[in-house]
């Protein structure tokens, strides 16, 4: 529905700047990580980086599968006011959700125009999504476009994982391991572990083993400008490598890249050391995105 306003939402396991959240409006669903022997709530209130300062920034939890009525509530506020939801996951065979915002779809829908998005990233990867939703939303965009934003990003955006081996990778109720970053992060994700004998990058996807001498040569696809975060748990040598080999590739056309250590939240999803690497639009190649899915949605 043309000028209706659109809402973004994602929850709580997702990773985001507090300023940006309040700045660009983004509705946080509540969600709770164990540390130790306590739970936290993670929500507008607390966001995870307060939990963190609260725990201390080497900590490691377990998140807890969202809430079905948390998903109510939040939906059911933001369809009072009559506007549009767009909610944004990470992927289902990693994280339960985005089946539970279905589910919560199903029971309110067709009193609240809402659409689930399932990002194939995890980490600052959603949290990019998210916030690329909300800009949009702010930039008076419809439902539809921004479906058609975030489709778009999805095959744009690249997210990388090295691990010291394929232990230290994500496990579900549904899916472990390399199945599961198969199953949740096909297509636009890397995964890959060190090989002790020669140091080369071993590269596992769809279903099949690349050996490289170098991780830059999983660059030689992405053309246009665009920005870097590096994310490391106990391998900051590792990163700081990625980061060195992505200032030699000029075809990148990386206007800023940072590096820090992994948050709560994305290290939540790792038991063992890693590094994220994420690669996504500059903001200029964003907005031309942007007026790109107002154009094409005018056609359908």
């Amino acid at each position: 529905m043309d000028g209706q306003q659109v809402v973004v939402a994602t929850d709580g396991g997702v990773d985001l700047n507090p300023e940006l959240i309040n700045q660009l409006g983004i509705v946080i669903v509540p969600r709770r990580i164990q540390v130790g022997g306590r739970v936290y709530e993670i929500s507008r209130k607390a966001l995870a980086r307060d939990v963190e300062a609260r725990v201390g920034a080497g900590a490691r939890g377990v998140l807890s599968p969202p809430q079905l009525d948390d998903f109510l509530i939040t939906y059911r506020e933001c369809g009072r006011g009559g506007a549009a939801v767009v909610s944004v996951h990470p992927p289902n065979a990693l994280d339960p959700s985005a089946r539970l915002a279905r589910v919560a779809k199903n029971l309110v829908t067709p009193a609240i125009n809402l659409q689930v998005f399932e990002a194939n990233t995890l980490g600052a990867g959603v949290g990019f999504m998210a916030q690329a939703a909300a800009q949009a939303a702010l930039g008076d965009s419809t439902l539809d476009q921004i479906t058609i934003l975030l489709s778009r990003l999805q095959s744009t955006v690249q997210t990388l994982f090295l691990t010291k081996d394929l232990k230290g990778l994500p496990t579900t109720a549904a899916s472990t391991g390399l199945e599961g970053l198969k199953k949740g992060l096909l297509g636009s994700t890397y995964l890959l572990s060190v090989d002790r004998s020669s140091g080369a990058f071993k590269v596992e996807q769809e279903g099949s083993t690349i050996r490289l001498a170098k991780s830059a040569q999983l660059f030689n696809e992405i053309t246009g400008p665009c920005n870097a975060w590096i994310a490391y748990r106990g391998m900051e040598g590792q990163a700081r490598q990625m980061q060195q080999e992505l200032s030699r590739l000029p075809q990148l056309q990386i206007e800023n890249v940072q590096m820090g250590r992994a948050t709560l939240l994305t290290s939540s999803y790792f038991p063992g050391d890693f590094v994220q690497l994420l690669i996504y639009p500059a903001q200029a190649e964003l907005e031309r995105m942007r007026r790109w899915a107002r154009s094409l949605a005018k056609w359908r």
